[in-house]
Parts: structure tokens; C-alpha cells; sequence
């Protein structure tokens, strides 16, 4: 059975695959798609309930296709099509947030929606493995954005996956992007890795997109946005003024000149 989002006109070929923990089945009672077709990974999605301390009211969302994941906390009393609508407006927000193309919200915006289970045990271990990484967060007292980032940027063992920060933005390669603002950006290794050590666990997202099996002739090489590269620029120059270390402002200075000769070439 499915239902619309409500956010325009359904599309006959695709559709949001929501897939429920057991717990979540017995709560919402949905009713369950038996082999439901495929769909595009942007749209696989699955959601469990969790326990942060006291508290049960808590959602894990992820992504099937990349073990990408966010939370929705503290949500007591809250019923499952205001928290499915919670879920939709933060996926769009991190869309947003990480520059997918306008094709990629129309298919979203216009697709129905089908409930089902999942079926990957390895993808559900891997699931259970993060809600762990999430609690420790928790206790830790660790903002939400660092702890989700922290969890998107650990290594997962789920299927086709590495890092699911990477992964995720790959999938905007699936779209047209208008005036090829998606490019194909080359970095020299030394400063992609002077990049990860200096932001640690903080990276802005294009340092997710150099790839280390696409290292050639010492470079290497990213799918990424314009956006991106600005957005990476400019947190190298903030972390320039705050670094009190002389090693990581001489790289962070690399960096910057190497941006500053490259994007013009871009344009």
C-alpha cells in the first residue's frame, strides 16, 4: 500500500522505500509491500526506534544504500506520520545542506511511499554497531551535528559501503546537475591528507569525496560541487585564524594558495 508525501504529483517509477524495525512494525502497523521494487538508493531508507538514557522516544534513520544516518531525538508522543514528516524534512534539509541538484528534490517531492522490512542481515548488524556509536555520543555530551558527522565518517562494514559520508554524496552523481556545477576535481595526496589531519574529526564534506582508490600520479581525485569546494575553502581560512599549531598553519596555507590558483581555472 502507498501513500503520497503530499508534496506534488506521485511518480510511476519510483518510490520511498521506508523500511521499519519489528519494534516500529508492532507500533505503527503499517501496511507491509512484499517485494517492493526497486527504487532509486537516494530513496531506501530505514528507520528504528532507540533508548538515549531515559528516553525511548528516539529515532536512528539510515540510508540502505550507503549506511548514511541521522538522528530525530526526544520526540515523546509524538505519532508515526509526524515523525515520518520529521524524517522527510530532514533528509530535504540535508539535501539542501549538501547541495543536491534540483532533480534529486523533484524525485523525492513527488514519490509515493512503501513500509516493508528490511532484508540485509549484514546491512542490520552494521545498524545496531552504529546505534552504539550514537549512545556513546550521547553520554559523552557530544552536539548532534559532530555526533552524526563522527558516525557518517567511521568506516562500516554494510554492503558496498566504506564511509558513508562519501558514499552518500556520491549518490548526487546519479543527477543532472544544471551548468556542470558537478566536477571532476583533482588534489595532490599530501594535502588531502594535511586537510584530515588538521579539521580531525570535523572535516568539511568535500575531504568525503577524495576517494584513496582514486590516487594517480600523487593526486587524488573527487566527484564534487563548486559548493563544495568554496564551503572547504572557507573553513580552511577560519581554521587559519583559530589554529594555534605552526605545523598545521603552514598546511592550511598550502591548501589556501592551492584552492585560490584552482577554482578560477574552474569557472
Amino acid at each position: 500500500m502507498a501513500f503520497s508525501l503530499g508534496f506534488g504529483h506521485e511518480c510511476p517509477c519510483m518510490h520511498l522505500q521506508i523500511n521499519l524495525s519489528n519494534q516500529l512494525i508492532k507500533q505503527w502497523k503499517p501496511v507491509l509491500t512484499e517485494n517492493p521494487p526497486e527504487t532509486h538508493p537516494l530513496l531506501q531508507w530505514r528507520i528504528d526506534k532507540m533508548k538515549l538514557d531515559r528516553s525511548s522516544a528516539n529515532y536512528i534513520c539510515v540510508n540502505e544504500a550507503t549506511l548514511f544516518s541521522f538522528l530525530l531525538p526526544l520526540l515523546p508522543g509524538k505519532s508515526e506520520i509526524k515523525i515520518q514528516q520529521y524524517f522527510v524534512n530532514r533528509v530535504r534539509s540535508l539535501m539542501q545542506m549538501y547541495f543536491f541538484p534540483p532533480a534529486a528534490f523533484k524525485m523525492f517531492d513527488c514519490t509515493s511511499v512503501l513500509f516493508g522490512k528490511s532484508t540485509c542481515k549484514r546491512m542490520v548488524g552494521s545498524i545496531t554497531s552504529m546505534r552504539y556509536m550514537y549512545e556513546t555520543q550521547y553520554f559523552m555530551e557530544t552536539p548532534l551535528p559532530l555526533a552524526e558527522k563522527r558516525v557518517n565518517t567511521s568506516p562500516k562494514q554494510g554492503p558496498n559501503c566504506r564511509y558513508p559520508m562519501g558514499e552518500f554524496l556520491m549518490l548526487r552523481d546519479l543527477f543532472e546537475y544544471p551548468d556542470g556545477n558537478m566536477i571532476t576535481f583533482q588534489m595532490p595526496c599530501g594535502l588531502v591528507y594535511a586537510a584530515r589531519r588538521a579539521f580531525l574529526d570535523d572535516e568539511p564534506p568535500a575531504l568525503s569525496c577524495f576517494d584513496s582508490t582514486s590516487e594517480t600520479d600523487e593526486n587524488f581525485t573527487a566527484r564534487l560541487t563548486f559548493e563544495d569546494l568554496f564551503v572547504l575553502h572557507d573553513q580552511i581560512l577560519d581554521l587559519l585564524d583559530k589554529s594555534p599549531s605552526p605545523e598545521i598553519k603552514a598546511d592550511l596555507i598550502l591548501m589556501d594558495s592551492y584552492l585560490r590558483d584552482e577554482l578560477p581555472k574552474r569557472k
